[in-house]
């Protein structure tokens, strides 16, 4: 997600760290991008919507969009995936847009069952079955990790 001057942010594209001061990006813009460049995934991010999806598709046969937890779709998605927090559970129903996408979703991922209370993921799963009976429920994990364990016994 862009921030600072959004008339520079149009459309622009991320695969290194010399992209990153290119276009001279926050800290935060940092944060949202440098995972994935670390990973080798292309990263597009702006504000006009179109230019960004008609880009991506020039390079990719597989564009995932990410709403930063905070977006509805603005081209309908061929599959359409929400991740649901057990740890929050009600929310999914209590906030928009996510009530919104959890109706529209064609897959529903429970995250973080690994530390989620057993009650509160069966009652996002209630809530997930009753407010769109259609989507596929999938129940994920999500485990810490750190590069440097033996920085952390300090």
């Amino acid at each position: 997600m862009p921030y600072g001057d959004l008339r520079k942010h149009v459309c622009q594209r991320f695969a290194s760290y010399e992209d990153l001061d290119k276009y001279d990006c926050t800290i935060e813009e940092r944060e949202d991008y440098e995972p994935h460049i670390m990973n080798g995934v292309v990263v597009y991010s702006g504000v006009d919507y179109e230019k960004i999806l008609r880009d991506a598709e020039k390079e990719a046969d597989v564009i995932v969009w990410d709403g930063g937890n905070n977006d509805l779709p603005f081209y309908k998605p061929d599959l359409h995936i929400v991740v649901a927090d057990p740890h929050r559970p009600g929310h999914e129903l209590k906030y928009h847009p996510g009530e919104a996408n959890l109706r529209m979703a064609d897959v529903v991922i429970i995250n973080k069952v690994d530390t989620a209370d057993p009650k509160n993921r069966e009652v996002v799963k209630k809530n997930v079955k009753e407010t769109n009976p259609k989507a596929v429920i999938i129940k994920a994990t999500s485990p810490i990790t750190v590069d440097n364990p033996e920085l952390s016994q300090r």
